[in-house]
């Protein structure tokens, strides 16, 4: 079909279709401006391709009024696209772009309008290739490279300012010199080549195996891939041996895998087209962030101007279709395919043409396969359905060289798609070639449908594999434009914002008391804490993406914004908390007994969140482990802490707390050397159980479990939960717990290992989470909340604030009796220690208690308050290292007098 063969309602068509190209590239103009920022110059390039665009349209109106429009239009808009993705990713060249397109479309239309290039072609053919290998000798001989690296290819020859690239020129060159000879081999208009063509064939194969040594010895292999692919779908065309392609696949296998073993570029190319992530890092990083991009795309695309193509090295010239995907997303990737598709079907239609010779109608389909087999190659490589070849995508690529000769090629097809003046004779067949040019529009039209589906695959499913990479800096950067959302505490007390410094965002921590509460957030070092924990809140993920989101972020392009959060802890609680530990190593938490609400989390040491990114090495390098949470996942041996399980149990089992244990202060060694004794010293040696227990003495409870052999002691833990999972939801796990072993490395007969486990010196182990849970199951009713600590969350703009789902149910451990009497024997304890177990209104009970994990010694104070008011709240302190008892019970008094005026 020619344009003569248009519908009279597609009259109108060439002026529709360009202002459509005007209107388009004018909006991407449009928005590249927008989001270049003050100093870019885009209207100089917009107004070049304008006045390309509509001259040429009236020139070509005025001195070729039958040529094919598509043709002219898809170029010229593919053209514009290009400038506007190339005025995005690499502006300085923009304006080179524009003046070789001025170059260039003045070259189409001198081909196009010439009514003697294509005869020139066809007789003086000879002449031209002498010229064009000319020209790559000369390349050899002067040729540079311009990125000036040493090592790389030298295929341009500098002219002033502006560097040419030979070897494009030969594109035109060989397939004119193709169609010339294939063409006269043609007999008759037969489909099959006649017995004088390998005469003919001769020359033509030594000029293009000439050709090829040139190409190899410039290393441009995907040129030289380029013209032997185009090579073989000519011969098939022009003989319709299905024979002769199958040979020529083989033929490419064959070098392919001896360039493979020669040559160092092509075996870089297939080892990472067959696995490119062991390297994404190295020599894999182009193919590996042009998957990403695809990946960042989606369906919409992140906008114009808003991609970040710019991390694919070079991304403007060879891995512009990347660029393009991911400002563009899935829909752009398939309107480029579609422009190459009609490209195939439009240009292939001119070697159907009956009035049209042999050498024009073969001319039209060797230059519509060169155009389209590039940009299939380019587009399947960037894909990773093909290893790289580093061709160019036409018309969009930078490149003046490429863009000249595409236009030049494109110029040729213009002025065959006009009809011959003389008609075809009524009774003439029709030609021979329709059959190879259905085949062949058929092949690019698979082709062009596998790079769609590849493309669909990374744009649809690739985000879950690639985009959460680390080394993703799409990641880094989209981290780097959320404007998280605040952190607050119970009471509205502000704890950590964003602010503006700059041009970038930081995130500043205002309560030194809470670093180990609210954790820390680095672009560099990630997240830790409440900041890790509740980062899909706080970094906006988690909200419903709503028509006003969608157009702010991928539209106008605006941060995104995280919603705030507001924690159970209170901020004046944790200061009094943190200040009574000071800097000794250990935790201490405190919790509403009834409702499972952290108040207060302290870990110590601990780090600056502000100055993390400064402090890390030296962090990661510190004794005590700042970056460990104790209170959370530190895993404790639990000691004198075990005395309250068989306090437990006397009471179940009414034994009298009052009898006396001589001999009760003595301390009680084991054969490894390990010796316990009391936490406090307790002035006298006969003690009762209840003072044992107050004073942290293992004498009396290692007698009393000699003296009750009944008791299971794996039972009574079972009735204590330990080995029931719970943690803060949304922090790190800590470990499993560890029922005591039945053996041990220790020389121990069996009895000495179940007295050693009932004096908490087993293999059992707990967190401070956890016998804060405990604590709080005795001050109530003998149930352990589920702990938590995201009270609330408030979304970005929104006023109110939103209760997070309703926490876990509470794990019963004992029975409501059994802990109303643990209660008033923990007051009693803490009566001994203190004097009093009030509070002024509260009342107090609390154990003190000391574990020893071979030189590791720990300190625990394990209690709740309970005011006046009925707020009951439990609270643990750990001191590692040995710390003193007098100054745990200090902090204690602090924490229940803070306790008390928070009810």
């Amino acid at each position: 079909m020619t344009a003569r063969d248009l519908p009279p309602a597609l009259d109108r068509l060439p002026a529709a279709l360009i202002f459509f190209a005007a209107l388009f590239v004018f909006a991407g103009m449009t928005a590249v401006d927008a989001t270049a920022g003050a100093g870019a110059q885009v209207w100089p390039s917009f107004a070049i391709w304008l006045g390309c665009l509509l001259s040429s349209a009236l020139i070509l109106r005025r001195y070729l009024p039958s040529h094919d429009p598509l043709l002219f239009c898809l170029a010229m808009f593919l053209s514009g696209w290009g400038l506007v993705a190339i005025q995005r990713l690499a502006p300085p060249f923009a304006d080179r772009q524009a003046i070789w397109l001025v170059i260039s479309v003045a070259a189409m239309l001198a081909a196009a309008v010439s009514p003697r290039l294509l005869r020139w072609l066809r007789v003086y053919r000879l002449a031209v290739l002498a010229g064009g290998l000319l020209l790559l000798l000369a390349s050899i001989a002067f040729g540079s490279n311009p990125s000036g690296v040493a090592w790389a290819p030298r295929l341009w020859l500098g002219i002033g300012a502006f560097t040419l690239q030979p070897s494009e020129f030969m594109k035109i060159i060989l397939v004119s010199i193709m169609a010339s000879y294939l063409a006269g081999a043609r007999a008759g208009g037969g489909g099959l080549l006649r017995a004088d063509m390998p005469r003919l064939a001769g020359p033509m194969l030594l000029m293009w195996l000439l050709s090829l040594v040139i190409l190899v010895w410039q290393r441009d292999l995907g040129a030289a891939m380029l013209f032997f692919v185009v090579f073989l779908l000519l011969l098939y065309l022009t003989s319709g041996d299905l024979r002769l392609l199958l040979g020529g696949v083989a033929l490419v296998i064959v070098a392919a895998a001896a360039a493979y073993q020669i040559f160092d570029v092509v075996k870089l190319r297939v080892d990472i087209w067959l696995n490119p992530w062991p390297e994404a890092d190295g020599r894999a990083y182009q193919i590996v962030q042009s998957l990403m991009a695809f990946g960042a795309g989606g369906v919409f695309g992140r906008g114009v101007g808003l991609g970040s193509a710019g991390f694919i090295p070079v991304a403007h010239s060879d891995f512009v279709f990347a660029a393009l995907a991911e400002e563009w997303g899935l829909l752009g990737v398939i309107a480029v395919l579609s422009c190459f598709a009609v490209f195939a079907l439009r240009g292939l239609s001119i070697g159907l043409s009956r009035s049209r010779g042999a050498f024009s109608r073969l001319l039209a389909a060797a230059l519509t396969m060169m155009l389209v087999t590039q940009a299939l190659m380019i587009m399947a490589g960037v894909l990773k359905l093909l290893p790289l070849t580093g061709v160019t995508l036409p018309f969009v690529s930078y490149g003046g060289s490429s863009l000249l000769v595409c236009f030049t090629m494109v110029g040729l097809l213009l002025r065959l798609s006009v009809p011959a003046r003389s008609p075809p004779h009524p009774g003439a067949r029709k030609p021979s070639l329709s059959r190879g040019v259905h085949h062949l529009l058929l092949g690019s039209l698979a082709c062009l449908l596998a790079v769609a589906l590849a493309a669909a695959y990374w744009a649809l499913a690739g985000p879950a594999s690639l985009l959460q990479r680390d080394d993703n800096p799409r990641r880094h950067e989209a981290l780097a434009a959320i404007r998280r959302g605040s952190i607050y505490d119970r009471n509205g007390r502000l704890l950590v914002e964003t602010v503006a410094s700059g041009n970038a965002l930081e995130r500043r921590y205002l309560r030194p008391s809470a670093y180990s509460a609210v954790g820390y957030f680095s672009l560099r070092y990630g997240s830790s804490g409440a900041e890790a924990a509740f980062d899909a809140h706080l970094s906006g993920a988690s909200e419903v993406l709503t028509a006003q989101d969608f157009i702010d972020r991928r539209v106008l392009g605006l941060p995104q914004t995280g919603a705030d959060i507001r924690l159970t802890i209170d901020a004046d609680l944790q200061d009094e908390l943190a200040a009574a530990i000071g800097e000794a190593r250990g935790a201490a938490l405190a919790l509403d007994a009834k409702a499972g609400d952290i108040l207060a989390l302290v870990s110590r040491p601990s780090y600056d969140p502000n100055t993390l990114d400064d402090d890390w090495p030296a962090l990661i390098e510190a004794p005590g482990q700042p970056f460990f949470n104790r209170a959370l996942q530190g895993q404790y041996q639990l000691g004198g802490a075990m005395y309250t399980v068989l306090m437990a149990r006397a009471i179940a089992s009414d034994f009298d707390l009052d009898r006396v244990f001589a001999d009760a202060d003595a301390p009680i060694a084991f054969a490894d050397g390990l010796t316990i004794s009391c936490v406090v010293a307790p002035g006298r040696s006969a003690l009762t159980l209840l003072e044992a227990y107050a004073h942290g003495c293992p004498a009396p409870f290692s007698a009393y479990f000699r003296a009750e052999p009944a008791i299971d002691l794996d039972a009574l833990l079972g009735r204590f939960a330990f080995d029931a999972p719970i943690a803060l939801a949304g922090f790190p796990q800590p470990a499993p717990i560890d029922l005591p072993a039945a053996a041990s490395a220790l020389p121990l007969d069996d009895d000495a290992l179940e007295i050693r486990a009932a004096l908490g010196q087993g293999d059992l182990t707990a967190t401070p989470l956890r016998m804060a849970a405990i604590m709080a199951a005795i001050a109530t009713d003998g149930s352990a909340p589920a702990p938590f600590i995201h009270a609330a969350t408030r979304a970005p703009d929104a006023e109110q604030w939103r209760a997070p789902s309703a926490a876990a149910t509470a794990l019963a451990i004992l029975r409501e009796d059994e802990a109303r009497q643990l209660r008033s024997v923990m007051r009693e304890a803490w009566t001994i220690l203190q004097g009093d177990s009030r509070m002024g209104a509260s009342e107090v009970g609390a154990q003190l208690a000391s574990s020893q994990a071979g030189e590791d010694e720990q300190i625990w104070l394990n209690g709740f308050v309970a005011s006046a008011e009925g707020k009951t709240y439990a609270f643990v302190i750990l001191l590692e290292g040995g710390g003193e008892p007098s100054q745990l019970l200090a902090a204690g008094q602090t924490l229940a007098r803070a306790l008390e005026l928070l009810s």
